[in-house]
């Protein structure tokens, strides 16, 4: 009995030796853990300070969408003035340098904002954002949850808590990206697919063809997918709510698209803007090796027709898919906010280990640079503090354009090496649901 209870000592003391370290380090995770979700907060207020309140994403299309209600052509000069006085202050010269904001977006979106034409400005962006946010808060829950994370709750919540506060989605919420609704919709209808409700999901990705850009990569491959695999609800889904869409469109803005695509025109040869490596390399050799990491992730892709849509195989492909497209969206510092598609790869590459060496590499490397995004946004929330923000740290914040084509190369080289051959894959093993590697 004495031998027992002194062995039973020693088990608690080391125990009690062991758990002292561990709750320090949990207590320093969770310090860093705060700072790093306060800190955006602290930069976006100082970020407002430069920024005129009235420089957003939704104040266009609320004002285009107030003007198609009441009759008027939304892509029309007049409601160009409209938006360019609520934007600047006044209408613009011709000639002018600044960015002559336009409607710019799809008709089909006009219905979707129609609730809240009748709101004042103020009253409007808060409803927007009273939605959006408990929205894409969702949108990333139900990924992780797709991506079957064999992680605790406390781990998801945290994943959940450092997408929320990423500076892409941070910086969405500032200008009130209609990006942050079309995210939620592509996550959420993935979830749904997941769980064989083609349906729904069907008419969510309808509803998030608002930015045709960002969807079309991903429609596509769904689309083969689709096909593939005799989904014909999910096709029969999306066509129908598009058709609905459409007539609605066409109804409110009578011969909207060709004065959708001239508005466009004239809005990109304006801003500047580029794909990300063209922002590195230059305009072709920027885009060559975007072309290169697009023909990359084919052969990967195509694989990925075989599995279930509950798969992991299936889920590492709509990841790349949407790596590929903000590759391939011409962007800016201002643009960076499309980044939020990037969070499912992101968190592949977190949890997967590669056991090739370079796909290993790649992985550190694109982990490296999301690191450095938090550590950036961090810094400048931090120094924010004594009213004064590093100017490297207010340019890189704004300039990161190696994240999209470092994650969407590390995830196509770990979607390789994890896909089954084709002549090993049946039935049985296509619909099995492969986990993350710990």
């Amino acid at each position: 009995m004495v031998l027992y209870l002194r062995r039973d000592f020693r088990l608690r003391s080391i125990g009690t030796d062991n758990a002292a370290p561990r709750r320090i380090r949990q207590a320093v995770l969770a310090i860093l853990l705060a700072v790093v979700v306060a800190a955006p907060f602290e930069y976006i207020h100082i970020v407002n300070r430069s920024i005129p309140g009235a420089r957003t994403g939704l104040l266009p299309r609320w004002i285009g969408t107030r003007a198609a209600l009441h009759g008027q052509d939304p892509y029309s000069r007049a409601v160009l003035r409209q938006i360019q006085t609520a934007f600047y202050g006044h209408p613009l010269a011709p000639g002018d340098s600044e960015n002559p904001e336009n409607f710019l977006y799809p008709a089909t979106v006009i219905p979707l904002l129609a609730p809240l034409a009748p709101l004042s400005w103020p009253v409007a962006r808060l409803v927007f954002l009273a939605v959006t946010a408990p929205l894409l808060a969702l949108g990333f829950w139900l990924c992780i949850v797709t991506l079957k994370l064999q992680r605790t709750l406390r781990v998801r919540i945290v994943i959940l808590l450092l997408a929320m506060v990423a500076w892409p989605t941070m910086w969405g919420f500032r200008v009130l990206q209609l990006t942050i609704p079309v995210a939620a919709c592509v996550f959420i209808a993935w979830y749904l697919l997941a769980r064989r409700k083609p349906i729904p999901a069907g008419i969510l990705l309808a509803l998030a063809t608002m930015k045709p850009q960002l969807l079309l990569p991903l429609l596509l491959a769904l689309f083969v997918w689709a096909l593939v695999r005799r989904e014909r609800a999910l096709i029969l889904s999306f066509l129908a709510a598009m058709a609905l869409q459409l007539i609605v469109a066409e109804v409110l803005v009578p011969g909207w698209f060709p004065r959708w695509r001239a508005s466009l025109r004239d809005y990109t040869g304006v801003t500047k803007t580029a794909m990300p490596l063209e922002h590195i390399f230059g305009h072709w050799p920027g885009l060559a090796i975007t072309l290169a990491l697009a023909a990359a992730a084919l052969a990967p892709l195509w694989r990925a027709r075989r599995f279930d849509a509950g798969n992991l195989h299936f889920a590492r492909a709509v990841s790349l898919v949407l790596a590929i497209t903000v590759c391939f969206v011409p962007t800016s510092g201002a643009l960076l906010y499309n980044y939020i598609l990037l969070m499912p790869a992101c968190v592949l590459l977190a949890f997967s280990r590669p056991r090739e060496t370079f796909a290993s590499l790649l992985r550190v490397l694109a982990l490296a640079q999301l690191g450095l995004d938090y550590v950036l946004i961090t810094v400048g929330g931090i120094t924010g503090l004594t009213g004064h923000v590093p100017g490297m740290v207010a340019g890189l914040s704004f300039s990161d354009y190696l994240l999209p084509p470092l994650t969407a190369l590390a995830l196509t080289l770990q979607t390789i090496e994890t896909a089954p051959e084709a002549a090993a894959v049946s039935p049985g093993i296509a619909s099995a649901e492969p986990h993350l590697v710990d």
